[in-house]
């Protein structure tokens, strides 16, 4: 789910920057004017670091209503 808004967002002029686990493999997907951030959301100091130079935020987490806030899941095919 998260591609498709990126893909919309660079097609609308936005600056985007994605935080993301894998580099190699979003560089590979991502269009090529997406700003990569090597990141993990379950890392604190890399999400605060990411934060304090974005303006918007879409988030995009793979959780079923049943868990707890603090049970990250990647997905199958996530960066």
């Amino acid at each position: 789910m998260g591609l498709p808004f990126t893909q919309a967002f660079v097609k609308h002029r936005y600056e985007v920057s994605a935080l993301i686990r894998n580099a190699a493999k979003a560089s590979k997907l991502l269009p090529e004017n997406v700003q990569i951030v090597n990141g993990d959301i379950a890392d604190p100091g890399s999400l605060e670091k990411f934060l304090d130079q974005t303006e918007y935020l879409y988030l995009n987490l793979n959780l079923q209503q049943h868990e707890k806030l603090n049970e990250f899941h990647t997905e199958a095919e996530g960066l």
